[in-house]
C-alpha cells in the first residue's frame, strides 16, 4: 500500500488511523458524499449490526416487517350497509345517525362523486347545486374548511 496517496483519518469508533485515498475522495466528491468517519472494519461491523436489527424485527410476531398491521390485525365492527342493506364489516365503530356503506357501495359512491366533480356543469346545474343543502356530519361543523375537504377531527 506504499503507492496509495491520501489523508489519514482517525476512526470515530475505534480510534485507529485509516487512509482515505485520493481516488476514494474523488468518488465521494462525485457522489456528493461526506468523507467516512469510521474505518472499513467498523463500518462493516456497524452495517452488520443494523442488518441484525432489521432481521430481529421480522422475527417478532406482534408487528409485521413493514411496521403496518394487516387488516386482519385491526378490529372491525359488523353493520348494515345504508346503500344496499347487506351486512358490512367496517374498521370503525358505527354511530347512530351516521351512514355506513359496504365496500361495493362505498366504491360506487366514491366513483360517482369523482365523476360529478370532473364533469363540467352548465350554469343552471351549478346554481341548483349551489342552492342545495348538504347533510352535516357531527365532524362537519368547522365552517372554515373548503367544500370537499375531509373533516378535521381533534
Amino acid at each position: 500500500m506504499a503507492g496509495i496517496t491520501g489523508e489519514s483519518i482517525p476512526c470515530a469508533q475505534c480510534g485507529e488511523l485509516f487512509v482515505f485515498s485520493s481516488a476514494e475522495r474523488a468518488f465521494y466528491d462525485s457522489k456528493g458524499l461526506v468523507p467516512p468517519k469510521r474505518c472499513k472494519s467498523c463500518r462493516a461491523a456497524r452495517a452488520a449490526r443494523a442488518a441484525g436489527k432489521s432481521a430481529d424485527r421480522t422475527d417478532r410476531t406482534d408487528v409485521p416487517a413493514s411496521g403496518v398491521p394487516s387488516s386482519g390485525d385491526r378490529p372491525s365492527w359488523e353493520a348494515t350497509c345504508t346503500g344496499c342493506g347487506a351486512p358490512a364489516s367496517v374498521p370503525f365503530e358505527p354511530k347512530a345517525g351516521r351512514e355506513v356503506f359496504c365496500s361495493r357501495c362505498w366504491h360506487a359512491r366514491r366513483d360517482l362523486l369523482r365523476t360529478r366533480r370532473l364533469q363540467p356543469q352548465s350554469k343552471a346545474e351549478g346554481e341548483a347545486e349551489a342552492g342545495r343543502e348538504l347533510p352535516l356530519d357531527a365532524a362537519d361543523t368547522d365552517a372554515e374548511r373548503e367544500v370537499g375537504m375531509p373533516a378535521i377531527i381533534e
